[in-house]
């Protein structure tokens, strides 16, 4: 096995590319520092072959569009890929070929313990460190301890696959996870335009008066700008639930400033505690025509049978899932049931052009589905089969 280190240089990364040139599988996951840094940037990209495993820097002056041409063109093995596969094309419009996602397999399996570190004390008997698992990944030089959790991240993988994919098939359930990774390769990172009169309601805020509204937006405005500023995650400044707190017992006094017996983190001090004021006051000076109002919420479903047909389907999915000993939402998620009920397919033809579940979830699910979306025989709207009038017996000849 060749030594794995961060590779940062043109030379490094030739070898690379030369031996997941040759590889006939490539097991691939990422690093980012979403949970430290404001703006998200990829810190490193780890990919093992049959014969190698190696940690690549993002953060270096390197060219990876060799790298990720090659990698689209290979099977790749990942683990609960959604999130590498979004950051990826993200950074690089990768768009993957072939995949085998080893948490969906475990999903598929029944299995209840889907986290990698589970999979591998199951299958191997090796215990993971996750001391590490949310370290700032953006540290340079990266540390050895850091760089070793990187790559048991990935070292399994490939055994992994194949035990998992030798049990799918015994199962006669491989298919089903091939079919499920297909929609998993079609995902894309789509940018999500903020709404400035949304993006300041914190869990909570629903149940605070105007008045205390307009003080919670002023404060997250202000942690939102700070957070900016420092490049760091909103919540290391102050967290929510200490900001829709301050909001609502502010709005009980008249006086500025931290309302008495609201504690604050230790960190709130000096120039952090003069803003956080400073932004109280704001929220407590708006006039009343100037406060937020918070939208009823909104009716999800304006059909009043739409709610008792979700519950139907729900049943059918739950009803199968005890047969299969699966977690329901892998047969048909929530929100699947609720486009079925929403658009009550009569035939699989049209369910399956609803384009909400896999080919093998309208196969083995659907028959059930459409039969408990049917009517009731006489009700509104059912055509009536006409019966079959049945000839009168011939009419006996009188007696003589």
């Amino acid at each position: 096995m060749v030594p794995a280190l961060p590779i940062n240089t043109p030379d490094g990364l030739a070898g690379v590319l030369d031996n997941v040139l040759a590889a006939p599988v490539v097991a691939l996951d990422t690093e980012a520092d979403s949970f430290h840094h404001y703006y998200e940037k990829l810190c490193l990209i780890q990919v093992a072959t049959p014969d190698r495993e190696t940690l690549l820097d993002p953060l270096a002056s390197l060219d990876l569009g060799p790298l990720v041409e090659l990698l689209e063109a290979k099977p790749l093995v990942v683990h609960g890929g959604d999130y590498d596969l979004r950051l990826l094309n993200r950074h690089f419009g990768f768009v993957p070929g072939q995949l085998f996602d080893t948490m969906l397999a475990a999903q598929l399996l029944g299995q209840k313990e889907l986290s990698l570190a589970a999979l591998i004390q199951r299958y191997f008997g090796v215990a993971m460190d996750k001391r590490v698992q949310r370290a700032d990944w953006s540290r340079r030089p990266l540390p050895p301890d850091l760089a070793a959790y990187a790559l048991g991240d990935i070292r399994y993988l490939l055994p992994l696959a194949e035990r998992l994919e030798a049990e799918l098939n015994a199962k006669g359930r491989l298919v089903w996870h091939r079919e499920t990774c297909q929609r998993l390769a079609a995902v894309r990172f789509s940018p999500r335009e903020p709404d400035p009169e949304r993006e300041w309601r914190l869990r909570g805020s629903h149940a605070l008066p105007p008045r205390a509204l307009a003080v919670l937006r002023e404060l997250w405005g202000w942690r939102e700008a700070l957070a900016r500023e420092r490049d760091v995650t909103a919540f290391r400044i102050i967290g929510n639930e200490y900001l829709v707190n301050l909001a609502a017992k502010a709005a009980e006094v008249e006086a500025g400033g931290i309302p008495p017996g609201v504690k604050l983190p230790r960190n709130v001090t000096g120039p952090l505690r003069e803003g956080l004021e400073a932004a109280i006051a704001r929220g407590l000076a708006l006039p009343p025509e100037a406060w937020p109002v918070l939208p009823e919420r909104e009716r999800l479903h304006q059909d009043p049978a739409l709610g008792p047909r979700v519950a139907q389907l729900r049943e059918v999915r739950e009803a199968a899932a005890r047969r299969l000993l699966l977690d329901p939402a892998l047969l048909a998620p929530k929100s699947a049931l609720v486009a079925i009920a929403t658009a009550r397919p009569s035939t699989l033809e049209t369910l399956r052009a609803l384009d909400v579940l896999s080919r093998w979830q309208v196969d083995f699910l659907g028959p059930d589905l459409l039969t408990a979306l049917a009517p009731p025989p006489g009700a509104p709207g059912r055509r009536r089969r006409r019966r079959r009038r049945r000839p009168h017996a011939a009419a006996k000849p009188p007696a003589a």
